[in-house]
């Protein structure tokens, strides 16, 4: 049998086990005499517990390879392996890669996308943490930055539909079978990511989505980018697996800064304390990836301060008198210092103000 039929057999048998598959490859020599040889040896398979030999058997006697593929082609999955040119190349390197990856969607190889950041964050996000999202999204897909993440609900959908919206490219990456819609509130984004961009899962098509399924997909999220932004998280939050495998895969890691009283703040200031990148501001992005802008915007600054908040205008009006840092700002203000962080964080994502050294801020030039 074929490489490519008996990854499809084994994933279908006993899901994504890896290790499994490459003790199989390394006792049989070859993958494709896997199959055939099978229950021939099964008894000297000790590194295969007695539950999947049965499961792989029960699968090999039926010989419904064929009927697979016809599922899948009836729904438009493809299959990309780890023995193919169009499997992607920053996958390919991480520890744990996946053999097989089910794909759906418009994009026939992984390979054509030079850059990719995940955006990754809270299920609950706040209002902030939204906004902040579909800026990066936005700003990250105007850039010809392909974005992906997970479908979950939160940060996760809000950055898949910021990306569509502005005629990016978006990946996500399911801890389900691609045709399995999950959570089942997302199925007009699914679809829309079919339409623009691409499904992707190590799991057989048909596999529910299972709890213990999604922090071992998020190797996957980190693995296909060039580095994962991080916007908000609890300190317990799953979103700190994705950014622990990016660590070990070499991944950059970006890290919104967020009021230090809130509890959905506590995993990306503790991402930040341990060497992850503060990021405020597009630029943080680009330039650590040394990434060329090409659609950087020559518009003269707009200062309508209509458009601001109350404690907005005026700090824009304080710093439209020179520079100022944040105990000055808070006195001339009378707002406290941990208010002011997220105002200031806003205005410097918008452009409007910049930090200079010895923490400083200015009315950006």
């Amino acid at each position: 049998m074929n490489y490519k039929d008996t990854l499809i057999l084994l994933n279908n048998g006993i899901g994504p086990k890896n290790i499994i598959i490459e003790n199989l490859i390394d006792y049989f020599g070859n993958i494709e005499d896997i199959i055939d040889n099978f229950i021939e040896y099964e008894k000297d398979l000790d590194f295969i517990n007695d539950k999947d030999k049965s499961k792989i058997k029960s699968l090999i006697n039926n010989r419904n390879i064929n009927e697979m593929k016809k599922t899948m082609r009836k729904k438009n999955i493809n299959v990309v392996t780890i023995f193919d040119k169009e499997y992607p190349v920053k996958l390919k390197y991480i520890e744990n890669f996946p053999y097989i990856l089910y794909t759906k969607g418009n994009i026939k190889d992984l390979n054509i996308i030079s850059k990719n950041i995940s955006i990754v964050g809270s299920r609950k996000a706040t209002n902030y943490g939204k906004w902040v999202c579909e800026k990066f999204s936005k700003d990250l897909s105007l850039r010809d930055v392909c974005i992906t993440s997970g479908l979950a609900i939160g940060i996760d959908s809000i950055a898949h539909k910021a990306c569509l919206e502005n005629n990016g490219t978006t990946i996500a990456v399911l801890g389900c079978g691609v045709d399995n819609v999950y959570p089942k509130r997302n199925k007009r984004l699914y679809e829309d990511i079919i339409k623009k961009g691409l499904i992707v899962s190590e799991f057989p098509i048909g596999s529910n989505a299972m709890p213990y399924n999604f922090p071992y997909r998020n190797r996957i999220i980190s693995g296909l980018s060039d580095g994962v932004l991080v916007i908000e998280a609890s300190d317990k939050s799953g979103t700190l697996i994705t950014a622990t495998y990016a660590a070990e895969q070499n991944k950059e890691i970006f890290a919104v800064p967020g009021n230090i009283d809130s509890y959905l703040s506590k995993g990306t200031n503790q991402l930040i304390g341990e060497g992850a990148k503060i990021t405020t501001r597009i630029d943080d992005i680009m330039e650590e990836l040394n990434w060329q802008d090409n659609k950087i915007s020559n518009k003269k600054l707009d200062l309508n301060l209509d458009k601001f908040d109350k404690i907005e205008k005026e700090i824009v009006e304080l710093l439209k008198e020179g520079s100022k840092n944040i105990i000055e700002i808070s006195e001339k203000t009378s707002v406290k210092q941990q208010d002011l962080l997220s105002k200031l964080t806003i205005l410097e994502m918008q452009g409007i103000i910049s930090q200079e050294k010895g923490k400083n801020f200015r009315i950006k030039n």
